[in-house]
């Protein structure tokens, strides 16, 4: 590791340290201010007003010199840290991706795909997934079905059970009805109505398996995927009806970061 970087680590620590004294100072100073007032409201006695009164001032002292020392934090993360937020980027920005939307491995979230009159192919999967940027089995499963001939394109959603997911996806099969969906989605999708999202389209739906065991461990196992995995990629989903078609991909390393120090674990695709 370089001096430059040891440095950069130095004054990063420093800034940290130093602005997050004054948020702290801040919280407790809300509370303690908080219940002075109310001490002063249920007692009648003035003292705890002027008390509280004091503490409003200290509190407006910490407040504006927690923003200030904040402003230099967030340039750092830019200037000292790019690396560091090519990773964090996907998690930082979160709240810019929707809760249910489309999606296309060459460019990301869509508004709707480009169809050619192919039979359609839809991979469902988790938002989270695309969130932490950990889309390599849905971006390998949507381009397998592409060179069989469909029209393959993905779909997220939070939970296949969140409010709204389930409209939006009968209201998207409706419009756009597919010749088959593979489900990377975990555990039963089955509503209160006893109905799932799934069952507004006349399609076969496959389950697949996103395991989260390492495929050394699979492979040297005699039972094959674990029991978490099982429950939650066959058992629940085969309640639903869904047809289940394996497990596409394990947890797996990437490099060491020399840089950061870190490895990143996600999911491989399973050849």
């Amino acid at each position: 590791m370089t001096d430059a970087a040891i440095a950069a680590r130095w004054q990063f620590a420093f800034t940290i340290m130093f602005h997050y004294l004054f948020p702290i100072l801040t919280m407790g100073l809300g509370v303690l201010i908080a219940v002075l007032k109310t001490l002063e409201l249920r007692s009648g006695q003035r003292i705890y007003g002027t008390a509280a009164r004091f503490w409003a001032r200290i509190f407006a002292i910490t407040f504006a010199a927690g923003v200030v020392t904040g402003i230099p934090m967030e340039f750092q993360f830019g200037t000292n840290w790019a690396r560091f937020a090519k990773y964090a980027g996907p998690v930082v920005g979160e709240i810019d991706i929707p809760e249910v939307g489309l999606y296309d491995p060459t460019c990301d979230v869509v508004a709707v795909p480009t169809f050619e009159g192919r039979p359609r192919a839809l991979v469902t999967f988790y938002r989270s997934y695309l969130t932490a940027a950990d889309t390599g089995p849905v971006d390998a499963l949507i381009a397998a079905l592409r060179q069989k001939g469909f029209e393959a394109y993905g779909a997220f959603v939070t939970s296949l059970k969140a409010a709204g997911a389930a409209d939006w996806l009968r209201a998207h099969f409706a419009q756009h009805p597919p010749a088959a969906i593979v489900n990377a989605t975990a555990f039963s999708a089955i509503g209160d109505d006893g109905t799932t999202p799934f069952d507004a389209a006349a399609c076969p739906v496959f389950q697949v398996a996103l395991s989260t065991a390492w495929r050394e461990d699979w492979a040297e196992s005699l039972r094959g995927l674990a029991p978490g995995d099982l429950a939650m990629h066959v058992v629940l989903p085969e309640v639903d009806g869904r047809l289940f078609a394996g497990v596409v991909s394990f947890k797996s390393p990437d490099e060491r970061d020399p840089d950061l120090q870190f490895v990143h674990l996600a999911h491989r695709a399973d050849d």
